[in-house]
């Protein structure tokens, strides 16, 4: 059992949901394609939703009326809450709807639906109890996500995983495939500078040498 202020001291503003798993693929192609859906920053009554709309034939942001769904089960026959919004090219063809009213420690499946008909992927996300709720949870918790590990093995179970929530710790910032550092090229110079001092350090070493994916997922 976890207590929850320890809990909403983890996960309020740095859990990505599970949500961002795509459970089901999108629809036929159209004029309007979804890359991917997302969620995060749960409170006991709100989260953050996050899609993306292209055109379909050329791939480039374009914007779209759209509106968020709500539901108990993947197969939305009942629509718990909607919210409107517009994606907006400038920002990738990309939106951030802030849902609202929701219910506490409670399973919520999403998707978005365009002003023409196109269906996003359904996504999840689990919100957190409130102050004086104490409940079971289940999590996982990443970083360090070396561009070598890829496809990142573990994490393509997050879908048998029936996760509440995901964190990510960060720790992306290994420049390594380039010469931007010695050419001088580099946007952040003090990035040139700390790269150094990371693989100089022993954790490090032992960090880049098990490059196979294990310790990507913890549950």
């Amino acid at each position: 059992m976890i207590g929850t202020s320890y809990f909403r001291r983890i996960f309020t503003g740095a859990a990505l949901s599970a949500a961002s798993l795509l459970l089901d693929p999108a629809g036929p192609l159209a004029a309007t394609a979804f890359t991917v859906v997302a969620a995060g920053d749960m409170s006991a009554d709100e989260a953050i939703l996050w899609t993306r709309t292209v055109d379909a034939a050329t791939s480039r942001p374009v914007a779209t009326a759209l509106t968020a769904q709500l539901a108990a089960e993947p197969e939305f026959r009942k629509i718990l809450f909607t919210y409107k919004g517009a994606t907006d090219p400038a920002r990738a063809g990309t939106i951030k709807i802030e849902a609202t009213g929701l219910n506490s420690h409670t399973r919520y499946f999403y998707r978005f639906v365009s002003d023409t008909g196109e269906i996003s992927p359904i996504g999840r996300f689990t919100t957190a109890p409130r102050d004086d709720e104490t409940v079971t949870v289940r999590f996982a918790f990443s970083g360090d996500a070396h561009g070598a590990w890829r496809p990142y093995p573990l994490v393509q179970r997050f879908g048998e995983l029936n996760l509440d929530y995901f964190v990510f710790l960060g720790d992306t910032m290994y420049e390594t495939a380039s010469d931007l550092c010695i050419s001088g090229r580099a946007r952040s110079r003090w990035v040139c500078t700390l790269i150094p001092m990371m693989r100089a350090s022993s954790s490090n070493k032992q960090y880049i040498g098990s490059a196979i994916g294990e310790s990507s997922l913890m549950t």
